[in-house]
């Protein structure tokens, strides 16, 4: 069974979002919870009580679905939330905080059943995800796939970088490493010293990348292109 939260300061609205939303996961063990105040949702996020997905406007009074997003992103990596809001201009900021879709509401007629097919796409995912698993003469440790931010090179070693700012080291090589790991859509080999998480990138300049916990890497132009490609193609229509 899986829980959403949608949240909304216009009751009218939300009884609309509420409707359709209740109607395409009939029957498939989502349970769907309003809040037309943000406080209150922000109040159970503080407390741990998080959801497994969330649908949020982003102008709204006492907390914004931006200020909202922040407070899931630090308590859990796998929670998807969506933005609906009437405005494009909140995008770019959208896509730094690694938001699963963004939804322009005069397109919600339009637009809202593929997210939610999608939605429920990677609801399923999560719930089977992929373990990656160490196993050495000292120790044995497996964790999921969508904790690593990134990979790099040590030696003789791949280290994996974590959500929660640990590290796993395992004597193999990149190449190795890459080959073990199961989701090709989000792991992009950028060179033989690092794999990269595209969910985890906050944004991309000219000639660096910024991941989640502010490690930049530099490349050169024509590197730089070939991961705002790839970028371009895993956040869809996020951008």
């Amino acid at each position: 069974m899986y829980r959403i939260a949608l949240c909304d300061d216009n009751r009218e609205f939300l009884e609309i979002l509420n409707r359709k939303v209740k109607k395409y996961y009939r029957n498939k063990g989502v349970v769907i919870q309003c809040f037309d105040d943000s406080y209150l949702l922000m109040s159970l996020i503080e407390k741990d009580n998080i959801f497994d997905a969330y649908i949020l406007d982003i102008e709204m009074q006492e907390y914004s679905g931006i200020q909202i997003a922040k407070m899931i992103k630090e308590r859990s990596s796998s929670a998807a939330i969506v933005f609906l809001t009437a405005f494009n201009s909140y995008a770019v900021e959208a896509c730094g905080m690694h938001i699963f879709r963004y939804v322009i509401k005069r397109d919600m007629e339009i637009t809202l059943q593929d997210v939610l097919d999608d939605l429920f796409t990677y609801l399923e995912k999560q719930n089977g995800e992929k373990f990656y698993q160490i196993v050495n003469q000292r120790k044995c440790i497996r964790f999921f796939q969508r904790e690593i931010v990134y990979i790099t090179k040590d030696q003789k070693n791949a280290v994996f970088h974590k959500v929660d700012g640990r590290e796993e080291y395992e004597r193999i090589t990149l190449q190795e490493a890459y080959r073990k790991l199961d989701n090709e859509k989000e792991m992009y080999f950028v060179d033989r010293s690092l794999i990269i998480n595209l969910f985890y990138i906050r944004r991309v300049e000219k000639d660096f990348i910024e991941m989640h916990n502010g490690i930049k890497y530099y490349f050169n132009s024509h590197r730089i292109n070939e991961i705002k490609k790839r970028i371009s193609i895993y956040w869809g229509s996020v951008i």
